[in-house]
Formats: structure tokens, sequence, C-alpha cells
């Protein structure tokens, strides 16, 4: 029996207005909104590298409440200007006002850059208003990878952030009116930024990198009552927060405490303080003998998921020192002997202290006001016996090797073994490497693995604790 469906119609209600809005703008391309965009399509670029997950969905996004209240009657007549596309849908008095904006920004740091280059492709302040930058800081090589206004050929002690963003600036439009400072904004200043200036700005927006200068920036927007933007970054994630006087909280009510994260770059390349050391420490003592020991054991246990760690390490020298952590781990495992920690010891000393150093001088010397020097074993140095007695009692302790050990024997052995130890200058590539690790190390292990499976699960990582600072010193 042959059935006939009859076909279903569905009513649908639709926005007249939203759809005369997409039909009208549709082919506008502004600066914000490009921006925006670019930078979904930057992160999602990212993620080919497997480190974050893509998005698998629709993404709908716009910005019509930004025209809600608008005036009835606009001039949207184009002036063939670089302009039209925002003078088609905000109007011509509206990029008048955009033109006479004055506006204090405090910060030329990542967002720094990002908001000048957006003022200038903007038009904004450069016919009776003006921009007023300030930045205390010079251009260090660290901050090449984010601040996009700065080039190599900036990096010095003379190359003031707010002097370098205004020259930028003026490459992006030369029509621009802005006024650099190099200041801090505190009570130091308050003779530059005083009340008449104040009284003159539109708009505060604070670019800087910490919680005590935003404080002292949302006093000064309340006592004067104005619009203070308030934005920060970390890592992929971002926020923005407009506070507008008697309409919004201010920013000191949100009670936002300082955080003490370090950026990982300052961390790795450019320490200046003896917080940014110890962190360094605490990471490279997680690293090396708790990870890399809870790591190993997953060569017998789950061998898909150790590969995985080690391709997901996309740093060459990053690979290079973990491997070689691995090779040194696994040998000693095997053979149990002081020897083989000496000679890990060894490594993990000219590896951070030496080659590293060395590697990091060659390629960007020019950017530190006050260069690291390398250090060599000096077993009459008192913090390097410190070093070298603490790391094989920890690895006594990791291997469950009795700590009676001669240090006299132990202090001629690294005498004698450490011109022994060299660690290439030549790196090898990612995949060289891991191939140089399956037939050394892997396919050794897998030979022997009833052999060698009873050594691996007994060793015991350590884990960071305050406490182990007794352990070290």
């Amino acid at each position: 029996m042959q059935v006939k469906e009859k076909r279903k119609y569905i009513t649908a209600e639709f926005d007249e207005d939203y759809l005369i809005k997409v039909f009208r703008w549709c082919k506008s391309e502004i600066n914000p909104i490009c921006t925006f965009l670019g930078g979904i399509v930057s992160q999602e670029a990212i993620k080919v590298t497997d480190k974050y997950t893509p998005v698998q969905q629709w993404l709908r996004f716009d910005f019509f409440e930004t025209i809600e209240n608008l005036p009835k009657k606009i001039n949207r007549d184009l002036l063939n200007c670089r302009y039209d596309e925002q003078i088609a849908i905000f109007g011509q008095e509206f990029q008048e006002k955009l033109k006479n904006l004055n506006i204090f920004m405090i910060g030329a740091v990542a967002l720094g850059c990002e908001y000048i280059k957006n003022f200038g492709l903007m038009g904004i302040s450069f016919k009776n208003g003006q921009i007023t930058l300030t930045d205390n800081d010079n251009i260090s090589l660290s901050n090449l990878n984010r601040q996009f206004l700065f080039h190599k050929n900036d990096v010095g002690e003379d190359s003031s952030k707010s002097f370098v963003a205004k020259r930028e600036a003026l490459k992006i439009n030369k029509d621009m009116n802005i006024k650099d400072y190099k200041l801090l904004v505190n009570d130091s200043s308050s003779d530059t930024f005083d009340d008449e200036f104040f009284e003159k700005q539109d708009i505060i927006i604070s670019a800087v990198d910490n919680i005590s200068a935003r404080k002292y920036i949302d006093k000064k927007c309340t006592f004067y009552n104005k619009i203070f933007i308030n934005s920060g970054t970390k890592g992929t994630m971002a926020n923005s927060y407009i506070y507008y006087p008697n309409k919004t909280i201010c920013f000191n009510d949100s009670n936002i405490q300082e955080e003490k994260e370090i950026v990982s770059c300052t961390l790795k390349n450019f320490p200046t303080k003896i917080e940014h050391c110890i962190k360094f420490a605490k990471n490279a003592f997680i690293e090396i003998f708790e990870q890399s020991v809870n790591n190993i054991k997953l060569i017998l246990e789950n061998e898909e998921q150790f590969k995985t760690i080690l391709n997901q390490i996309s740093n060459t020298l990053e690979l290079l020192l973990t491997i070689e952590i691995y090779k040194y781990i696994i040998n000693i495992a095997d053979s149990l002997s002081e020897i083989s920690i000496i000679k890990f010891a060894i490594f993990i000393f000219k590896y951070y202290f030496d080659y590293s150093i060395k590697l990091l001088l060659k390629e960007i010397r020019e950017s530190f006001n006050n260069p690291p020097s390398p250090l060599e074993i000096n077993m009459d140095d008192s913090n390097k016996q410190l070093f070298f007695e603490s790391f094989l009692h920890i690895c006594c302790d990791i291997f469950n090797i009795n700590k009676n050990y001669d240090y006299k024997k132990i202090k001629s052995e690294i005498l004698k073994e450490k011109e022994q130890i060299i660690i290439d200058n030549k790196i090898s590539s990612h995949s060289e490497l891991i191939d140089t690790f399956d037939k050394d190390i892997f396919e050794r292990v897998k030979k022997n693995e009833n052999k060698i499976r009873d050594k691996i699960n007994s060793i015991n990582p350590i884990k960071f604790l305050k406490t182990m600072m007794k352990i070290i010193i």
C-alpha cells in the first residue's frame, strides 16, 4: 500500500529590519571587524599544531548593537575617502567625532600596539583631537613576538616604546595627532598629567600589564568623570571592560588582585629578578625529577601516549633536552650506578648554565643591557658543589640508591667526566631527534623489556613541595 506523504511547510518568523541591515552593509569592511575576524582566523590556524582544539561549529557574529543609539537622520553620503566604509554605516557625523577625540593611552605594549594601529586605520584624533601616549619602558627583543609596531633594529637602551609606536602610527596614517611621553602614570608625573590635562580628555585607555597601575588610573577616571577602557591579555585569553561614569561600577570596585605568574619568555630568556630565577629553578625541577620520571614509565605502560608526548614538543631545543633527560633516566635505572647520575648532573649543568646561555647570546646578545655569563664546572666553587651534591641526593631518592657515597670520589669523577659530556652545537631536526630516540633507546627498552620493567617501575618521581628546599639546601 502506497502512502503519499504531504509536503510540510514550516512558517518561520524573521526580522525584516535585521535583513535590511545585512543587505545594506554586508560589503562594508571596517577595521574593528576585520581585526576581530583576523584574530579568529589566527587562532584557528594555530590549532593546526594540535595545541588547541578547533571550533567544530558555526560562529555567528554581528555588531548591530553599535548602531542602536545612532540618530535616525544620519548623513551617509560617501566622501570618496579611506573612511567611506565607516561613513556608510555610522555616518559623517560619527566620523567627525572620531577625528576630534582626545584620548590618553597608558602603555605601548601588545595591546597598546593594537590600539594605535586601530586608531590610525579608523581615522581617530587627527583634526582637533589628540592621542597622548605614554610608556616608561624601552624596547627589548622579547617584546617583538607580540608588539608588532616594533622591529629588531628598534631594540636598545634608547628605544622608547611610546616614541617608536608614534613613529609607526604616523606611517599608518600621517594625519594622526600623537604626543608621546616616557613617563609612568603615578604621583611622580602629576605635574605633566595635571588637572587641566585630565579635564581635556574624552577617553582614558589602560594598556598596562599590572593591577596597581590600573587602580591608579581608575581613581583618576573616577575623580574626573572620564570613560575608562581597560583591557588585558594572557596567552589566548583576553578581556575588555568599559567603565562609564555614574553608570557602571569602577575598576577598583571589582577587587581584582595582582597575579604573580611570570611571562614564559621572561622566565626562559630574560630573567631580571630573583623571583624569575626561583620560578625557573622550580620549573626545571618539576620537568627533570617529576614529569620526566612519570613519562618514562609510559614507555612500557602506554607506548602511543609516550610518543604523543614527544611529538607535541614543537621546539627542537626543548625536544633535545627532553630526549636526553629520558636517556639518562633509563641509563640510571638500568645501571643504578653513581657514575650514571654524575653524567646526568653534568649534562643538566652544561645544558642550563653553559650551552643554552651561549646559544642565547649568539642569537640576541644586543638585546641585553647586562648579558648573562655562561658557567663552567668548577668544583672549588661552593655553589657548584652544592648543585652536584643536591642533584646526587635527589637522584638517590628517585632511584632508591644508598646515599653512603664518598663525596671526594664523586668530586674527582665529576672533574674526570666533565670533558666527556658534550652537547652537539648542530641541533638535529625534530624528526631526526625522534628517529634517533626510537633507534637508540626505545628499541633497546623493548628488547630488554622483562629485564628493565621492574627497574623502571621501581623509580619514584619527586614532587616539588616547599619542604623540598630542605633537600636542596
